[in-house]
C-alpha cells in the first residue's frame, strides 16, 4: 500500500489523518504528563516529541482549548492530587 493510499484509507477510517492522530497522540501523553506529576511545560513539551515549547503550546492550545499550564492548575485544582491514580478524583467530584 502506497503512503498516499494509506493516508486516504486511514482518514476514511478514523475521520483523521495519520499526522493528526499522531499529534493528538502526543499531546494527550503531554497532558496526562502535566496532570500527573509536577513536570515543566518544557518537559512535557520534549518527552511528547516537541522541540519548540512555543509550537507545542500552540498545539495543545487548539486541542485542548487552554495553555498547557492553564489547563494543569485548572485541572489540578479541581482534583488536588494526580488524575487516574486510583479513582479517588472521581469519588471527590461525585
Amino acid at each position: 500500500m502506497s503512503p498516499s493510499h494509506f493516508a486516504h484509507r486511514f482518514q476514511a477510517c478514523f475521520g483523521l489523518s495519520p499526522m493528526r492522530y499522531r499529534k493528538q497522540v502526543r499531546l494527550e501523553k503531554a497532558r496526562l504528563l502535566l496532570l500527573n506529576s509536577e513536570v515543566t511545560i518544557s518537559i512535557a513539551a520534549a518527552d511528547a516529541g516537541y522541540a519548540s515549547d512555543a509550537q507545542f503550546t500552540r498545539d495543545f492550545k487548539n486541542l485542548f482549548g487552554l495553555s498547557p499550564g492553564a489547563y494543569a492548575r485548572n485541572m489540578q485544582s479541581h482534583f488536588r492530587g494526580p488524575i487516574g491514580a486510583d479513582n479517588a478524583a472521581i469519588r471527590r467530584i461525585g
